[in-house]
């Protein structure tokens, strides 16, 4: 709970990013980590005090150390596995301005690690939603998801299958076994054929390398 207080505090975060990734990368591991009831409990109380919604903005930030623990907040408070109530969680993210659009982005990053837990997040956000449907066809991500499922790393290729039969209304939430495989996505690069997908304009090409595990060493990236 004091991550919690931490990143909903009234000090602005974005005068002190470190201390707010910490505490997002606190959260994470402890929702990853803990038994059903603990973490629903901890899902709660992150929804109430508006944690999700500074998550979606997180998830924005230029800084690989704020937005990979970002993402993998949400991709454990979105799934039944984590919090039965996830349902109210995904509406959150949903109705934030750029919550899903925020998350589709990080699809099109160079850093293996940001692609696994934005294929995680939208592995448990997708539905058949018409918007959904129409923003990832706009922007390249259904073509993206597509060449991610060929990426030769078996948890990004599983998370981007689930999302595009997710997309056809069969719904499939990661599994708890399946958070952690995210989470410790390697630094491996992508299989070539990840890397000729449409890129959302204006984006460019990121330098930086992953780190392995839920350490959010990257100091910087897409």
């Amino acid at each position: 709970m004091e991550a919690i207080r931490t990143l909903c505090s009234p000090h602005p975060w974005e005068e002190d990013p470190a201390v707010f990734a910490s505490a997002l990368g606190q959260l994470a591991e402890v929702a990853a980590m803990a038994d059903l009831e603990d973490a629903s409990k901890l899902s709660k109380a992150a929804r109430e005090a508006g944690a999700l919604q500074l998550c979606c903005d997180a998830v924005r930030h230029e800084s690989a150390r704020v937005h990979q623990p970002a993402l993998a907040v949400l991709v454990c408070f979105t799934t039944t596995e984590v919090d039965p109530d996830a349902h109210l969680n995904r509406a959150i993210v949903s109705a934030h301005p750029r919550g899903f659009e925020g998350v589709v982005e990080r699809l099109f990053s160079d850093v293996p690690l940001t692609v696994a837990l934005a294929c995680g997040a939208l592995q448990n956000l997708c539905r058949s939603d018409v918007a959904h449907v129409a923003m990832l066809s706009t922007c390249g991500g259904t073509e993206r998801l597509r060449s991610l499922t060929m990426c030769g790393q078996d948890g990004i290729a599983v998370a981007a299958n689930a999302c595009l039969t997710n997309l056809l209304g069969w719904h499939r939430a990661a599994s708890r076994v399946q958070l952690r495989s995210l989470i410790a996505t390697d630094d491996r690069p992508l299989h070539a054929s990840a890397h000729r997908s449409a890129r959302p304009p204006g984006r460019s090409s990121c330098a930086i390398c992953a780190t392995s595990g839920a350490s959010w060493a990257c100091s910087s990236g897409a």
